[in-house]
């Protein structure tokens, strides 16, 4: 599997249609992304078949292209025997997202909201929020093996002390990249991508009071 874009699980790998390698029938749909919680890998995925079954595949059986995801039929599989052969494998949307994030300490961090995946290499983001406000607007990126267990019946992460300090990346992004943070590394943000964002963000900002102060 040679694919390098970054998909939001929720929002643009889900629902997309699985398509068979060499005659393009329709195999199903994408329903979700399997992945390790606390390793930050992409394991597989599932899809609900058109007879309304579900099935798994698992990373390296198929392709994510512009529209579509591609597979062997042959590659389909119960998702009892896919889950059967991993160890600590859970569902994105049914079981992570939502869950929350809380240090060693006690201390509640926030709620994942967003899970991004890469296919190649097998990487996991999560999104973390606290407030509505961040939900929107803010909240913080965290690389998918930052967490040292999850409990998929809690729905609950466990992660280091000090991951505010040095393992989140903010948003708005942070003037200055957190050299300790693998997230910096998984979002591949460059100093002068930064810029380029921190530019863009205020001219939303700025655009968005004009706006208000237009129709006030």
């Amino acid at each position: 599997m040679r694919e390098t874009r970054t998909l939001d699980v929720a929002s643009e790998l889900k629902g997309m249609p699985v398509l068979a390698l060499n005659t393009s029938e329709k195999l199903g749909e994408v329903v979700d992304a399997i992945v390790h919680p606390t390793e930050g890998k992409l394991l597989g995925i599932a899809l609900r078949t058109p007879e309304g079954e579900e099935r798994a595949l698992a990373l390296g059986d198929f392709q994510i292209g512009m529209d579509a995801v591609t597979a062997e039929e042959s590659a389909l599989c119960d998702p009892e025997t896919f889950f059967g052969t991993l160890e600590g494998g859970n569902y994105v949307c049914r079981e992570i997202v939502g869950a929350s994030v809380v240090t060693d300490d006690g201390n509640l961090l926030g709620r994942v909201i967003d899970v991004y995946v890469w296919a190649e290499p097998s990487k996991v983001l999560y999104r973390v929020a606290q407030s509505t406000m961040q939900r929107l607007f803010g909240g913080f990126f965290m690389a998918g093996s930052v967490p040292h267990s999850y409990s998929s019946t809690g729905l609950r992460m466990i992660v280091p002390v000090d991951t505010k300090e040095r393992h989140a990346v903010w948003l708005p992004l942070q003037v200055r990249p957190n050299p300790h943070s693998q997230a910096w590394t998984i979002l591949g943000i460059s100093h002068a991508r930064l810029a380029g964002y921190g530019i863009a963000l205020l001219s939303v900002v700025l655009a968005l009071l004009l706006a208000l102060l237009l129709w006030l």
